[in-house]
């Protein structure tokens, strides 16, 4: 059967949730970086334990995110100006963060900015860096959240070319893992082969590598980062936030039929089950997404937002081991009998 990897959150944060994980056949849980705390990793890879479910870290990697706001949106009108800081500040509809901090030196004028749904950045004036921002205008209207994803496209090639493949942070809770015994790490947003030998060094060759897909770099340099780990993640968010959301399902049938020419493990996250993040039931095209996301091939599907902050998280997990079932039972004969 299809393994689940489950993320905790506020929504998962006892031990009797990760108790009933264990019975519903969670295979993996996992903590991300970019949304966890390194106190709250201790406690998590705790639970783990104590539950006997493996335990995955997952790192921030080199993606740009927002940094913190007045609220937990703000609001960006066409033809506003604003400021981008490499300081960590409170930002609102005039400036704001971005992290990680050495970004910002990555900008040239005329880059732009992709962050979720119509909003577009360009930047204008990169004269200020020695002051530690840089002058944006907004191209198209939206709102910007706090701490969520953005792509760069940079004239002078991807914007993530620069940055460290693993941050500060990843760094001190990969040797709170190690010290933990943990045995499995997701590396984000590697673009090469030579970041995944890069997180195997710093994890001196104890955790198994499973390197996450979600940039055209990694796309462009697929067999090589397939050869240098044990599995992939593909991070279906984040890679349409690099290309077209019409090309994702092909994208993602591509990268299985590689992964399992290379005898790599591959699972699917992302616009999997996020209608149960407030509702009991998921939708049928999320059900139709999920069943065509394991006939393209995937050995396993990554919930995240659904249990981590969702209302249903136990409910989710069950809807999906169902589906996976259901999946499994799916021949001619099956479909046609009464």
């Amino acid at each position: 059967m299809a393994k689940i990897i489950v993320t905790l959150g506020p929504s998962t944060k006892r031990k009797d949730d990760l108790m009933a994980m264990k019975k519903l056949g969670v295979y993996y849980v996992r903590a991300n970086m970019s949304h966890t705390s390194l106190p709250d990793l201790k406690d998590y890879i705790s639970l783990a334990k104590e539950a006997g479910i493996p335990f995955l870290l997952d790192t921030e990697g080199p993606q740009v995110r927002t940094g913190r706001l007045i609220t937990r949106t703000v609001p960006l009108r066409e033809n506003d100006v604003v400021k981008l800081y490499k300081k960590d500040i409170i930002g609102n509809e005039k400036s704001f963060s971005l992290r990680p901090k050495g970004v910002i030196d990555t900008f040239h004028e005329g880059d732009q900015l992709y962050f979720d749904g119509a909003l577009l950045l360009r930047i204008l004036d990169v004269t200020k860096k020695k002051n530690g921002y840089v002058v944006a205008v907004v191209t198209h209207s939206g709102r910007v959240g706090e701490n969520k994803g953005l792509a760069i496209d940079s004239i002078y090639g991807n914007g993530y070319a620069k940055l460290p493949t693993l941050s500060e942070k990843d760094i001190k809770a990969i040797k709170i893992g190690l010290r933990e015994g943990v045995s499995i790490i997701a590396a984000s947003f590697v673009r090469n082969g030579e970041d995944v030998r890069f997180v195997r060094e710093k994890t001196k060759g104890k955790m198994k590598i499973i390197s996450k897909i979600e940039c055209q770099d990694a796309l462009n340099n697929l067999e090589d980062i397939l050869n240098e780990s044990d599995g992939i993640i593909i991070d279906r968010h984040d890679l349409c936030k690099e290309i077209p959301k019409e090309r994702i399902f092909h994208t993602q049938k591509k990268i299985f039929d590689s992964a399992l020419k290379a005898e790599k493990e591959a699972f699917a996250s992302s616009y999997m089950l996020e209608s149960m993040v407030d509702n009991e039931k998921c939708t049928e095209h999320e059900r139709y997404n999920v069943l065509a996301t394991l006939r393209h091939g995937a050995a396993g599907l990554v919930l995240s937002a659904e249990t981590t902050i969702g209302a249903h998280p136990l409910k989710t997990i069950e809807t999906l081991v169902s589906i996976i079932k259901e999946s499994k039972k799916i021949t001619p004969e099956y479909i046609f009998s009464e």
